[in-house]
């Protein structure tokens, strides 16, 4: 479910809040006229001043999505401030800055990178790294650096960002809460969700104390909180921040939908975990086409799109939809990102559960083992993303009678979710389900029985746990149960499962998927079909949303 940084510009001046906010009553067409006007009434058109109006035309031009011209604009300020007498220093790093986040846009990160580091070189060179502008510079690289992979580097420049807004007294401003959300995102990269969610609220608050808030960067940090939110478990509270963040973009302008299109993206997955697979496809489907009408036809969000109704179509049995669509994404991510993206593995993991859904086991399993290799080479041995690698391995090698072996994978999975998941999520609570099915099989029934007690208390303490995947839980638990003749708890189990089964009819959600194996009173074991692999939770692409600081 998680995803590589996408940067999504963003502008945090007095610009931004002309358009975002209805709090100020110019709109950002008179913003606009009037920089121009000013522009045209300068008695020196070459000089400091007029630097600095060029400068802020950009990022102007840069919140309507005229990229060409908000370009020439910053390159215009950049030629006019080095044809000066007494260059601005301050000013120069501030274009540089600006620019960059230009090529950011346009994914050209190593160009990106290269105008961060002379806008930083700058500002070293002139005493100024303690200040506000070294704060937003440093934060749009470790974002950049990020998005590259480089994650050693982007925890630096996070670190030197800090410093800056807190030696320059900005911890209380919209640069800074930009800066939180951002290192909120580092921290959902590496699976820290609770630390992630700690900067988000933050930077929400800080929010909240500002005169204005530009809207778009409300609808970001809202976005960003919803997602550590959902793997945590917390699905309530996540829908509502991605019904706000939503809310917000369908009034942002023109040319700004990939934001829309990327936060419905991860209300569809939410819908998903949810269980409410028609309302995933059609946020899905809605994405799909304001992506195709708007962005470029290679742009990424695109991919996790094709990913999403791959998914939902696998959970829904039409596997032949699901390889089309995973393929569409697979392609696009190696066209993109390259064969070594955690994204890629992703969507390598969904189609390795496609190979097991068909029955191909011994092929599920390499390909599930090349996502793992993927993700441990990005990520270390003990992130959550290995281990829902371990999970589908597992599961496999389940499937091929090696139970032991998949037990030993799936009590590495679970040392991995518990020391980020101490309060339960839905990894966890699908992990010990699969221990559960996995024990009985082995015949250590005890071991199963803590296994499912295990699940059901991760399942009791979500918010909005997905209903059928619970009542799944319970249905199962009450077969063991009644294999160890324990039948006045079965019933119990049996009784609680059907208050679950009910609530997902009630919501319209699809019945819990092993209940008709597992409600029979035979002393039978689940069947593979029971193994509830990672990879339809784990392998959808939700998007953060990354916030660039732009200088006027």
């Amino acid at each position: 479910m998680f995803s590589m940084l996408i940067q999504l510009p963003l502008l945090a001046t007095f610009t931004a809040a002309a358009i975002y906010s209805h709090d100020v009553d110019l709109t950002l067409a008179e913003t606009e006229k009037q920089t121009q006007a000013a522009l045209s009434s300068l008695d020196d058109p070459h000089g400091a001043r007029s630097v600095q109006l060029w400068n802020t035309l950009g990022t102007i031009h840069q919140a309507q999505a005229k990229l060409a011209e908000a370009e020439q604009d910053y390159r215009r300020a950049l030629g006019l401030n080095k044809a000066l007498p007494n260059p601005g220093k301050a000013d120069e790093s501030s274009i540089l800055n600006n620019l960059a986040t230009i090529l950011q846009s346009r994914r050209d990160l190593k160009g990106a990178e290269t105008l961060f580091r002379s806008g930083y070189a700058v500002l070293k060179e002139n005493n100024l790294l303690d200040t506000p502008t070294a704060g937003s510079l440093l934060s749009n690289l470790g974002v950049d650096l990020e998005q590259q992979g480089r994650i050693a580097e982007a925890q630096r420049a996070y670190t030197e960002a800090a410093l800056a807004f807190d030696h320059s007294h900005a911890a209380d401003t919209a640069d800074f809460a930009a800066f939180l959300s951002n290192s909120g995102l580092l921290s959902f990269e590496f699976g820290h969700y609770a630390e992630a969610i700690s900067s988000e609220r933050r930077a929400l608050d800080i929010q909240d104390k500002l005169p204005f808030v530009p809207r778009l960067q409300r609808a970001y940090v809202l976005n960003n909180l919803g997602l550590a939110l959902m793997e945590t478990g917390e699905l309530a509270e996540a829908k509502a921040c991605f019904e706000k963040a939503v809310d917000i973009e369908r009034g942002a302008m023109p040319g700004l939908n990939r934001n829309l299109v990327e936060t419905m993206n991860n209300l569809a997955v939410l819908e998903e975990k949810l269980g409410r697979y028609r309302e995933a496809r059609q946020h899905q489907l809605d994405a799909e086409k304001i992506a195709l009408e708007s962005l470029p036809k290679n742009d990424v969000v695109l991919a996790n799109i094709w990913n999403n109704l791959g998914l939902l179509s696998a959970l829904q049995k039409d596997f032949k939809e699901a390889q089309r669509q995973y393929e569409k994404a697979a392609g696009m991510w190696l066209e993109t990102l390259g064969a070594d993206s955690p994204k890629y593995a992703a969507t390598l993991s969904n189609i390795a559960s496609l190979e097991s859904a068909r029955g191909h086991h011994k092929k599920s399993q390499e390909i599930a083992a090349q996502a793992l290799a993927i993700d441990r080479a990005r990520y270390g041995n003990d992130h959550p993303r290995v281990a829902a690698d371990l999970v589908n391995l597992g599961a496999e090698l389940f499937y091929r009678k090696k139970v032991e072996q998949a037990i030993d994978l799936l009590l590495q999975a679970k040392s991995i979710q518990q020391k980020e998941f101490a309060g339960g999520s839905p990894a966890l609570a699908r992990t010990f389900t699969n221990l559960g099915v996995a024990y009985w099989r082995a015949k250590r029934f005890a071991e199963s029985k803590d296994s499912y007690e295990s699940a059901i208390r991760a399942y009791g303490s979500m918010q909005g746990a997905s209903a059928p995947h619970f009542a799944s839980c319970l249905h199962q638990y009450a077969a063991l149960l009644r294999v160890m003749q324990n039948f006045g708890e079965a019933e119990q189990a049996e009784v609680r499962a059907t208050r679950q089964d009910v609530q997902s009819v009630l919501q319209g959600q699809p019945a819990s998927p092993e209940a008709s194996v597992i409600q029979s009173r035979t002393e039978r074991h689940p069947t593979a079909d029971s193994f509830d692999q990672q990879s339809a939770f784990r392998a959808v692409q939700p998007v953060p949303a990354a916030l660039s600081s732009l200088s006027k």
